[in-house]
């Protein structure tokens, strides 16, 4: 085998080389993703749902919870 089959180490410089030279193509995109999300947040229909059970707590007191056993 070659040599260059049997380096696989990352060098970091080159990675970060490789991103700063892609640094606008960077910025771009997370520009695009930013306003096409918030523009759907604010298109996007707001629906909320919300449930509660409530049962009667009997007569006796449950100790420390000071009247919240009915949380329980």
């Amino acid at each position: 085998m070659s040599e260059e089959l049997q380096d696989d180490e990352i060098d970091l410089r080159e990675l970060f080389a490789a991103l700063w030279d892609g640094k606008l193509l960077i910025f771009i995109v997370t520009c695009a993703v930013f306003l096409f999300s918030s523009a759907y947040l604010h298109v996007a229909e707001r629906s909320y749902t919300v449930s509660v059970t409530l049962r009667p707590t009997g007569e006796q007191s449950s100790g420390g919870l000071g009247g919240l056993g009915g949380l329980l």
